[in-house]
């Protein structure tokens, strides 16, 4: 009798450790999931945001060869946005999404800066290297816009609100649309 007991008692155990497992496993599959389906999200918000911004001539001009996003963040939200542009172009020119490098700040290359609230320890430096060229900055940051950045996506609940330095955007050089800073909250002043 004892050793049914024991038996079932090791049978128990197995079976609630089974259990735990699995309810474990799918907590993260979900977690995951949910982590993903926003980083798909915030990906689609900054490629529509270049429908409604506006580069001076030069900086897109053919000799680029592409209209190029730089990213500082999860390598999640980079296969996100990679996925989503993959056959999408600006004004003919086919857009490129790669990993922020020091030459691209450099030589001017890219149009858009997308730095994610993780990265953020390298906005002040990164900030100095664009400061007055033509470069729209995005970041998921709640505080962006008041530490100098143009654009922040900020999570409201389960929605995605959109705040814009407008003076930033200006002194920039870009132009927004009407469309976009009526669903935008303006900081900066208009």
């Amino acid at each position: 009798m004892r050793s049914l007991l024991s038996f079932l008692n090791s049978k128990s155990i197995i079976a609630c450790v089974c259990t735990i497992s699995l309810w474990l496993l799918c907590a993260t599959s979900v977690a995951y999931a949910g982590k993903v389906q926003e980083e798909q999200l915030k990906a689609v918000f900054l490629y529509n945001l270049t429908h409604f911004v506006h580069w001076p001539k030069e900086a897109l001009d053919e000799k680029r060869g592409g209209f190029d996003i730089g990213v500082l963040a999860d390598p999640s939200f980079v296969d996100a946005l990679t996925v989503i542009l993959k056959s999408e172009d600006k004004k003919g020119l086919p857009i490129r999404v790669s990993t922020l490098d020091d030459s691209g700040l450099l030589l001017g290359k890219y149009a858009v800066i997308y730095i994610d609230q993780n990265s953020l320890a390298d906005w002040e430096e990164l900030k100095s290297l664009i400061d007055g060229l033509p470069v729209l900055t995005v970041s998921d940051s709640s505080d962006f816009t008041a530490r100098g950045g143009m654009v922040s996506l900020v999570r409201d609940k389960n929605n995605i609100r959109i705040e814009v330095n407008y003076s930033l955007v200006t002194e920039a050089g870009l132009q927004m649309s009407s469309k976009l800073l009526k669903l935008a909250k303006i900081v900066g002043g208009i």
